[in-house]
């Protein structure tokens, strides 16, 4: 590629205007979905060109080492999930994949099935729901199972894409999302977390009563994606806390300095964020100079949660690590723990 054109490789709708490649047909999207899924990832895209010799690509992601274990599945097995899907195909990939992992599944093709199922008074540990079905979507399926069986039951949305029904899942009462098409080690992982938390509640002797009204309290939310901003803006509107929000780590550093003291309760940083990441701006504001950046919780928010970026938001001055995408309930633990 020409010099000129590297700078731009990544852009949408981008093209080389070179005589070369004008009869192949394109549409400049290509590079620029990658480079978005590397991110996504946590990673980047580098590339070197030498016009009229060749280009290399190297591409990193931070992937997590699998280890022996990784289908363990004790804790899932003779558990009874339902699937809901309009698609039969679906519903049989699915339940394959769940019956792999000890689970014992039942499907129905419809929201109307499903509810119904619930009705008769059967009992399921999780159930799956397809997101774009005819009748009730699965949206207004989550909202009518709710109706029978309260919050206690984990309701997962599978979809192609639901990055624009997140918002109005959760509200409904969505514990969960899963992509299509249902891999088993996407089961695998969302299932066991569900078993898990599951597990450890029914342990417990003592449940800690969970505050989820915080008035009078100011929160600074800095997020870099606008979906994730909003979502993390809507769920933390429903405690009763001021929310504010910062697109980057320099600007949440510049609002930080620009306040009076004590005008930041907490600040949820996301990590991988342009400009300036999160644990750059933590280390930031923790060098200002004011009385209140020294007790002011400051909770790492990032799609890894390996015991390595744990350590290194503490390391920076965080206090806390919540994982993508946010646990409303354990956002509101942490909260009720600072704000004692």
């Amino acid at each position: 590629m020409k010099p000129e054109f590297l700078a731009k490789v990544f852009e949408p709708f981008e093209r080389s205007n070179d005589t070369a490649i004008r009869n192949i047909q394109g549409t400049g999207l290509g590079m620029a979905i990658s480079h978005h899924i590397a991110q996504m990832m946590n990673g980047d895209i580098q590339v070197e060109s030498e016009y009229g010799k060749g280009t290399k690509f190297t591409m990193s992601v931070h992937i997590k080492l699998g280890g022996s274990d990784e289908y363990d599945n004790q804790v899932l097995v003779d558990l009874p999930v339902l699937v809901v899907d309009d698609d039969e195909i679906s519903c049989e990939i699915a339940t394959e994949n769940l019956q792999e992992l000890g689970m014992k599944p039942e499907w129905v093709l419809s929201g109307d099935e499903a509810v119904q199922k619930i009705t008769d008074g059967n009992t399921y540990f999780a159930i799956i729901i397809d997101l774009m079905m005819p009748g009730m979507n699965g949206i207004e399926t989550t909202l009518k199972i709710r109706e029978y069986v309260g919050p206690d039951i984990p309701i997962i949305i599978s979809a192609y894409d639901y990055a624009d029904y997140e918002i109005e899942a959760l509200k409904a009462g969505v514990n969960g999302f899963i992509s299509k098409p249902i891999m088993k080690s996407k089961l695998f992982h969302l299932m066991k977390k569900f078993a898990t938390n599951k597990n450890e509640e029914e342990q417990a002797t003592i449940v800690p009563r969970i505050t989820t009204s915080f008035p009078n309290k100011r929160i600074l939310v800095v997020e870099d994606n606008e979906l994730n901003r909003e979502i993390a803006y809507e769920l933390l509107q429903e405690t009763s806390a001021e929310i504010e929000t910062a697109e980057d780590g320099q600007e949440a550093v510049d609002k930080v300095s620009a306040s009076p003291e004590g005008y930041y309760d907490l600040i949820i940083m996301d990590i991988q964020m342009p400009v300036m990441d999160g644990l750059e701006a933590t280390r930031q504001i923790r060098r200002l100079d004011r009385q209140d950046i020294k007790e002011m919780p400051i909770v790492a928010m990032s799609a890894n949660a390996f015991a390595e970026d744990v350590r290194l938001s503490l390391e920076a001055g965080m206090n806390e690590h919540i994982p993508k995408p946010i646990d409303i309930e354990r956002l509101c633990q942490i909260m009720g723990k600072w704000f004692r």
